[in-house]
């Protein structure tokens, strides 16, 4: 086939959009790794957090003099201030936690009548994970 002057050969372009099209793929499986990667790690950190709530000040307060470049006597003011904090939120948490039992064992319940057996267990124990994380007991 004659080549026109000043165009390149057909193959050059077939092997540039080859490359282009892999470079794509590479970023975007990059992309969806990472989004995993940060859902897996917040659902770790979350679910640490609710299950060990006397850490939680510390944690708190070594995230904030991090960012925010705090002295030690800076971090010590916020440690004590969400110490306070965390101390009356835990109270208001024990005071209604038997009201919000009592919910989720009525949702549970009705949820129970809908589902099969099988299905029903495994609502419950991912309600009982999101509750544990999310909100709630």
């Amino acid at each position: 086939m004659p080549r026109v002057a000043g165009s390149a050969p057909r193959h050059r372009w077939g092997r540039l959009l080859f490359v282009v099209a892999m470079w794509l793929t590479v970023f975007f499986a990059g992309g969806i790794c990472g989004v995993i990667g940060h859902a897996y790690w917040l659902h770790a950190t979350l679910l640490g957090m609710k299950q060990y709530p006397e850490k939680m000040p510390t944690k708190i307060a070594d995230m904030i003099a991090w960012d925010y470049g705090l002295s030690p006597e800076q971090k010590a003011e916020v440690f004590a201030i969400f110490t306070e904090h965390h101390s009356r939120m835990q109270g208001l948490r024990k005071e209604h936690a038997p009201t919000m039992q009592k919910w989720n064992d009525e949702l549970e319940e009705k949820i129970s009548h809908i589902l099969k057996p099988a299905d029903f267990q495994r609502f419950r124990d991912r309600f009982r994970e999101v509750n544990l994380i999310w909100g709630g007991l």
